[in-house]
């Protein structure tokens, strides 16, 4: 009789710890009857899953937390990227405006000698040149849009620039650069736009931009300003903890040069004095 109430003891035992693990009784389980279990299997059956599953849960998570912290390391890359790419628009639009200023006051000084020396032909001249300079505004352009909108018309020289400069698809910076060049090239010389001639000197201009880009490695780029000379000590960061040339990012470093060259800034020391750090 002891023995019995031992066993059954040991039966209730085992139901109400299956229980706690989610079993019901055949009079409760609602189930298809066939796939009922007793609770010995189901507390068995639990003692070998559910470690296995705790197991699978705690990798999934690791798993999760990895590619959560991957996606946000990308959105802040992406965040920096179209800041500093603002930055240099910014920039870009301003040496655009001095161009604009330096031809202006050109014309201005050229219709002051013709007008000293009475050369009245000269002066219209002038005149209409000063009225067919146009000040330069520059307009964003969504660097996903413009493919897709040359898309059904590339010429077979522009097919080939796209297949040459894998660059232009996977890099924002360097494509929203080249269209900025691009729509330059063309207002200046409409017949020549989307030729071999203009896609040769629209990598031209990106391999003086982008020097160390492994795709404009093997240009010779004449004219350039020594990378490793006055740039690189110009306009660093001094004791009165003003940003200068090195903390530059790199593209801006490489428009910094271009710009310099042109006429458009003094120096690297007033290009770092404009740019808009923050």
């Amino acid at each position: 009789m002891e023995e019995h109430d031992g066993m059954e003891l040991e039966v209730n035992e085992v139901e109400d710890r299956a229980k706690l693990l989610g079993w019901q009784p055949e009079g409760e389980f609602k189930g298809d009857p066939s796939r009922h279990t007793t609770a010995e299997e189901w507390v068995e059956r639990s003692e070998t899953l559910v470690p296995i599953m705790k197991a699978t849960n705690r990798k999934l998570e690791g798993d999760l937390k990895a590619a959560l912290k991957k996606t946000d390391d990308m959105t802040t890359q992406f965040e920096e990227s179209k800041q500093t790419t603002e930055k240099i628009l910014k920039m870009q639009e301003m040496a655009q405006e001095r161009a604009y200023e330096q031809a202006l006051d050109s014309i201005k000084k050229e219709q002051i000698q013709a007008f000293e020396s009475q050369d009245l032909g000269k002066l219209q001249e002038l005149e209409v040149k000063k009225d067919k300079l146009e000040k330069p505004v520059i307009e964003p352009t969504p660097t996903q849009e413009a493919p897709k909108k040359e898309a059904a018309k590339l010429t077979p020289d522009a097919q080939a620039f796209l297949d040459n400069n894998e660059w232009f698809k996977t890099d924002p910076n360097m494509q929203q650069q080249a269209m900025l060049f691009e729509n330059q090239m063309a207002q200046a010389n409409p017949s020549e736009k989307f030729t071999e001639g203009f896609y040769k000197k629209l990598t031209d201009k990106m391999a003086l931009i982008y020097p160390d880009h492994e795709a404009f490695k093997k240009e010779e780029v004449a004219g350039g300003v020594d990378s490793g000379g006055s740039f690189r000590s110009a306009g660093s960061s001094s004791s009165s903890g003003k940003k200068g040339f090195s903390q530059l990012p790199k593209d801006a470093q490489a428009q910094c040069r271009k710009q310099v060259e042109q006429g458009l800034f003094k120096d690297a020391d007033e290009y770092c004095s404009l740019y808009p750090w923050d």
